[in-house]
């Protein structure tokens, strides 16, 4: 999978022009909790593309430097191709000359449904410097005794550092976004 540039391994121009965008980008994410610091630079360092049915999704893996010199963050940023992202999105440029938008997967259903098949199935997908691994606790298959291709993920509203999807009112799946070095 490398449309426009972005794969496994992500070609350096579509990495800078993405690594510009996304200080402005964070800043507006309510799960992103360097709000009160100052930016000083966003790299890239890892691209994990996500398969799915009609799409093109991706989970960049973003390094963030603060102006203050504190310890670098490291944040999971979901994103998926989208014609209607609007202001929202980040833009990047494609290979014919026009431009791709990208925008949060996790207000993305087919999004949401290929990260919950990714735990159902035990599937791992790498990146060039990791891995994405999927991996059910021990009550998962009593909550799910069915696919999880037949729940209608729900993204919960409430204001919290994380984001909660409920699948179906049986399982329910907590992404954090930030974490850092050990």
């Amino acid at each position: 999978m490398t449309q426009f540039g972005i794969g496994k391994k992500m070609d350096s121009a579509h990495q800078t022009a993405l690594a510009a965008q996304f200080p402005e980008y964070l800043l507006k994410q309510r799960w992103f909790g360097g709000k009160a610091r100052r930016i000083a630079s966003v790299d890239v360092v890892d691209t994990l593309p996500i398969p799915l049915s009609g799409g093109n999704a991706y989970l960049f893996v973003a390094m963030i430097r603060y102006a203050d010199g504190g310890a670098d963050e490291f944040y999971s940023i979901p994103l998926v191709r989208s014609e209607g992202a609007g202001s929202e999105g980040l833009k990047v440029a494609a290979p014919d000359g026009g431009s791709i938008m990208l925008a949060d997967g996790l207000k993305n259903a087919p999004f949401l449904t290929a990260l919950v098949e990714l735990i159902e199935k035990g599937t791992a997908i790498a990146g060039e410097s990791g891995e994405l691994r999927g991996v059910q606790t021990t009550a998962y298959s009593k909550l799910s005794p069915e696919p999880v291709t037949g729940l209608t993920p729900k993204p919960v509203g409430a204001e919290q550092s994380n984001t909660s999807i409920i699948y179906g009112n049986r399982l329910i799946l907590n992404s954090f976004g930030g974490f850092k070095r050990a």
